[in-house]
């Protein structure tokens, strides 16, 4: 399972923002997790809102 902190998706905001060959040498050093790839965040976010499409909005919320 993937961690979702703010800190991990800040810094992989970030190291979004520089060259590929940084931005793997940063993860390794700071034993980041590579980044997902476009379909699997999709994927996470379309099954995480599957489910509320059920409920009222302000059970959702």
């Amino acid at each position: 399972m993937r961690q979702h902190s703010r800190a991990h998706q800040a810094a992989g905001f970030l190291l979004g923002l520089i060259d590929g060959e940084s931005a793997e040498r940063i993860r390794a050093r700071t034993g980041l997790p590579a980044p997902e790839r476009p379909e699997t965040t999709a994927e996470r976010l379309r099954r995480t809102w599957t489910w509320a499409r059920r409920l009222p909005a302000s059970t959702a919320l």
